[in-house]
């Protein structure tokens, strides 16, 4: 992709066009205004830079098929212990007991965020463990000698095409792969012969 200036130029002028539609928000209840809701996610999408983010999943999308997005989800961890954090601040005794008996109380409250953010993933660097239904086990991200492994619902995959019930998407720059290479071949071939001077091989 990015050794074809061709592709790259076609690739970012599609994704650049579909994000620069914008995106609007409205409530899943229609007899409910949701202004505060609503709200809410704008200002969680402007705190995750979600323009910039889908940008870099589309252009994944549309070049290898396959398109990452990362979600992280509010940990368990890390709400009690902050909870615990403001009972002791309060004076509670029994937090632990107290800081279970809210999460529970959070977890039935639809009104509460249960995403903390999100981020792209590159395609190149994520594999996933998956059966003969395509029910995913786990997702495992290798970068370099670092590896690291994510739970199905912390990533959200999106296919460009399914093509015979497989599991990663298709794309139509797939079947230009041939040209691409051949340009890209062209290229490397004439770098070298004017690098040269013109001068065939074996020639001094």
């Amino acid at each position: 992709f990015y050794n074809n200036p061709e592709l790259a130029a076609v690739i970012s002028t599609i994704a650049e066009d579909i994000i620069s539609d914008d995106y609007y928000l409205k409530p899943i209840n229609p007899e409910s205004s949701g202004k505060n809701k609503i709200k809410r996610a704008k200002e969680f999408l402007t705190k995750n830079h979600f323009n910039r983010e889908f940008l870099a999943v589309l252009t994944d999308i549309l070049v290898t098929g396959d398109g990452m997005l990362y979600r992280a989800p509010l940990k368990r961890e890390t709400v009690q212990k902050g909870l615990e954090s403001i009972l002791t601040q309060l004076g509670f005794e029994s937090k632990a007991y107290l800081a279970d008996t809210l999460i529970k109380e959070m977890r039935d409250d639809e009104d509460l965020p249960s995403l903390q953010s999100f981020r792209h993933v590159p395609r190149s660097t994520m594999w996933a463990k998956f059966d003969q239904h395509g029910d995913v086990d786990f997702w495992l991200q290798r970068v370099g000698q670092f590896t690291e492994t994510f739970g199905n619902d912390e990533i959200i995959h999106f296919q460009f095409s399914r093509l015979n019930g497989r599991f990663y998407g298709w794309t139509p720059v797939h079947s230009l792969q041939m040209i691409l290479d051949t340009l890209q071949d062209m290229r490397e071939y004439n770098r070298i012969y004017f690098n040269r001077g013109g001068r065939p091989d074996l020639i001094m």
